[in-house]
């Protein structure tokens, strides 16, 4: 398990970075929207890993390439539902959600926010089981009101672009109304990357590279689709306005960049490959290290005050990461060696791999 945790580690160093980046990356050209963005950074994205996949994974000694699943097959309708959601819709209500609230209120959201939701969803729909109820769900617990007390200590202080701007016109009100619809829109996008992630998980047994490129290729479709539906638009201005903003903005190209070699190219695999290791819940936890990472970050490079409630919360996220990684992959350990009683396998296992267990023994 400790390749996986580490790769999972750095893709939460990545996306935090991303988190102050990507709040920038369209300060400078202001006529390309979220919309824009996201079509140019899935299609990038798309042929970039397209490419990848068929030089590292193939089918057999061959070197045949993948092969999608069977249209309209259990694994191709997972395979666009994971496309639509976590290639198309989570780069927008991103980009838009983060230009109406600040990096470490979307890293909130897209972070401790996330397992909560992913293991909600996936004891519900009977993808995991229960275990060690106690010491999870109080580990979750402790890594959710850590990063929301990071949250209030980033609203208290003032410091960041939460900060009201006030005038005589009256903007207080707005600004907070920006902000709250901000929140909802990162809601939104956190119920889309975790419907992806489970959906990763469910694929499982395809290559993390290809299954990746996949999904990219989708979303890149869905927003070329929508952009030629869409009314006063056309993939010829968003090329246009694209093309123009390469050539004005460094802060651009360097964001498009890092958008389409490090958050989805690098990251999206990494997710890939963790679930074939993982459970959902394990792999969407490690996304809590983005408030103290992004934390640390925006006070290193923008001296952003730290306060004590900061400081408090960001402990809480770790130590509830530590506990709830601690706990989840130990209880698979446990299975895989056959170190469990009976009482305790009914709580773990399906029925269905109860009664294999079973026999084996």
């Amino acid at each position: 398990k400790v390749l996986p945790l580490t790769a999972l580690g750095l893709a939460q160093v990545i996306n935090s970075a991303w988190h102050i980046l990507g709040s920038r990356v369209l300060s400078d050209v202001p006529y390309v929207s979220p919309l824009d963005f996201t079509v140019m950074r899935q299609v990038l994205t798309c042929a970039l890993l397209t490419i990848w996949a068929r030089s590292v994974e193939s089918d057999g000694k061959d070197k045949r390439p993948i092969r999608l699943p069977p249209f309209a097959s259990s694994d191709f309708n997972k395979l666009v539902v994971g496309g639509v959601c976590g290639g198309f819709l989570v780069p927008i209500f991103y980009l838009q959600g983060l230009g109406m609230t600040t990096p470490t209120t979307t890293s909130i959201w897209d972070g401790p926010m996330l397992p909560v939701l992913v293991f909600c969803t996936t004891l519900a729909l009977g993808i995991e089981k229960l275990t060690n109820p106690a010491g999870r769900i109080g580990s979750l617990l402790l890594t959710s009101g850590g990063s929301l007390l990071v949250l209030l200590g980033d609203y208290d202080t003032r410091q960041s672009e939460i900060a009201d701007t006030r005038s005589s016109k009256g903007s207080d009100s707005l600004d907070k109304l920006t902000f709250l619809l901000g929140n909802i829109i990162m809601i939104v996008q956190v119920a889309c990357f975790a419907t992806m992630t489970m959906m990763q998980r469910q694929l499982k047994k395809y290559p993390p590279l290809t299954l990746t490129s996949w999904l990219f290729c989708i979303g890149a479709i869905a927003n070329i689709l929508v952009v030629l539906i869409m009314p006063g638009t056309s993939i010829w201005a968003v090329a246009m306005k694209s093309i123009h903003a390469l050539r004005e903005s460094k802060t651009f190209v360097f964001g498009l960049a890092y958008a389409v070699v490090g958050m989805s190219a690098i990251t999206y695999t990494i997710l890939s490959y963790g679930s074939r290791h993982l459970e959902s819940s394990v792999v969407t936890l490690f996304a809590a290290a983005q408030p103290p990472i992004t934390v640390a970050m925006e006070a290193v490079l923008f001296t952003t005050p730290v306060g004590i409630k900061k400081q408090v919360g960001m402990v809480l996220v770790v130590v509830g990461m530590y506990y709830f990684t601690m706990k989840s992959t130990t209880c698979s350990v446990e299975v895989q060696l056959g170190n469990v009683n009976e009482k305790k396998q009914a709580r773990i296992l399906p029925p269905v791999l109860q009664e294999k267990r079973s026999m084996i023994v």
